[in-house]
């Protein structure tokens, strides 16, 4: 969290932060505060390894795998920045899922269960 209240100072304007935890409610609660000149879009990559490094890298890591993303409105995903993030885990093979940020929590049930919404239109599948 202390790293997120430093961001906005550093980002130039227009770009977008994005984090990779697991729990959304406080950071998106907290970047809706601090983060001014740039747009925060929390996100959470259904992917990992348990080893760290160089050497454990794998190119394919994200393929097939969801990305979950926790706009807090709709517009978030709309903007400049939003659409190159959304390219980007197209091109490394993710499936983009949106769920509300407090829907993110540390007993958050499997994403098996959860609807999956269509990111530009916000509707479900």
């Amino acid at each position: 969290m202390d790293t997120l209240r430093r961001l906005d100072a550093l980002a130039r304007s227009g770009a977008l932060i994005t984090d990779a935890g697991s729990t959304k409610s406080a950071i998106v609660s907290l970047a809706r505060v601090v983060i001014r000149r740039c747009q925060f879009l929390g996100g959470h990559p259904m992917a990992g390894k348990e080893k760290r490094g160089a050497g454990e890298a794998d190119a394919d890591l994200f393929a097939g795998r969801t990305y979950v993303l926790t706009p807090t409105r709709e517009e978030d995903l709309r903007t400049p920045a939003a659409a190159e993030f959304l390219h980007w885990l197209g091109q490394i093979g993710a499936t983009p899922l949106v769920m509300a940020p407090t829907s993110m929590t540390s007993s958050s049930p499997s994403l098996r269960t959860c609807r999956s919404w269509h990111p530009r239109l916000w509707r479900r599948q």
